[in-house]
């Protein structure tokens, strides 16, 4: 008795020997004995919720590596970074991670994180407050790139449904 790979659902293991598939129900012709490319048996558990099984789509990978290109100058330049070019990495993260992918969605997250933290402008818009008469664009801006972090944080940790 070999156990294979139920190519319908990637389910492992389905002996050989089965009519169908246990988990989908395919049945045996729908059975492989290689291993699908999208599962990798030698990474984590932990790893395997990042993967992706389906393929990532063109505009998910445009925009992820956009979104990090973006968000390493919003490291670099030091006021208008913060302001300016974090807000559209943040909104093409979430393009990529509409797409599905999650990984570089991850990386872009956490630079936008470090950013945020060590950036002085940020916190200054921050702790003027949200409300008052002299209540500007920096200061929405400021709150829409500590609101974004939370929401990608937040959808990246989201369980995905297959």
């Amino acid at each position: 008795m070999a156990l294979v790979y139920c190519t319908k659902c990637r389910y492992y293991p389905v002996a050989d020997s089965a009519p169908k598939c246990p988990k989908c129900g395919a049945p045996r012709s729908a059975q492989t004995v290689s291993q699908p490319r999208s599962i990798r048996t030698s990474r984590s558990s932990a790893w395997l919720a990042f993967s992706s099984d389906r393929e990532i789509h063109g505009y998910a990978q445009v925009c992820g590596i956009l979104a990090i290109a973006l968000a390493i100058a919003g490291c670099l330049i030091p006021v208008i970074g913060v302001l300016f070019i974090t807000p559209i990495a943040i909104v093409g993260n979430v393009l990529a991670l509409h797409g599905g992918y999650r990984r570089v969605a991850l990386v872009t997250t956490v630079i936008v994180l470090v950013n945020l933290m060590i950036s002085p402008t940020f916190w200054l818009n921050v702790a003027a407050g949200a409300m008052g008469p002299d209540f500007n664009v920096n200061r929405a801006l400021s709150y829409f790139d500590a609101a974004g972090v939370v929401a990608m944080l937040s959808l990246i940790a989201w369980p995905r449904r297959v």
